[in-house]
């Protein structure tokens, strides 16, 4: 009976960890939706990872960049319309990097994303506008198994993929 009750105080404890109110573990918040996207073109578990871009010059033209994991990305402004739309393959995971800048072009924003349709990492161009333009030049193939998630980080010096 010891040996019971104190794994029913451990577990009690472990599920509680260092919260005063108990109520907190429980508590359950429902959000709704006041906008959605337009959905994408492939059926079924497609719409997945998304990276948002945020417009320095006007923060309304902000432009969501989504996956459609059968398919390809797809570019959304703040309602939710598709602004571009472009077949790149199984797309699964997108981040993006705010400004770069590539033989001294003017600074834009690049898309990076996870490709397993042939196991590669893919960039693209972002225009103000939502277009989506592939940088062909710059796609790498890996030796991973399969490629899955992927993110940008930029410190004073590098970009990290």
């Amino acid at each position: 009976m010891k040996i019971f009750l104190f794994s029913f105080f451990v577990s009690i404890s472990s599920m509680f960890g260092q919260e005063r109110d108990l109520s907190r573990s429980f508590d359950v918040i429902y959000l709704n939706a006041d906008i959605e996207t337009n959905p994408v073109r492939s059926s079924g578990d497609a719409a997945d990872d998304v990276a948002i871009w945020v417009n320095p010059n006007n923060h309304d033209k902000t432009i969501i960049v989504g996956t459609d994991k059968k398919w390809g990305l797809v570019s959304y402004n703040l309602n939710g319309e598709i602004l571009s739309e472009l077949k790149t393959g199984r797309v699964n995971n997108v981040d993006v990097l705010p400004l770069i800048k590539i033989e001294n072009k003017i600074p834009f924003p690049v898309i990076c994303s996870s490709n397993r349709t042939d196991n590669s990492v893919i960039f693209h161009r972002l225009y103000p506008n939502g277009e989506l333009q592939s940088l062909d030049d710059y796609k790498f193939f890996t030796d991973l198994k399969e490629v899955y998630g992927i993110c940008f980080y930029e410190d004073k010096e590098h970009i990290y993929l």
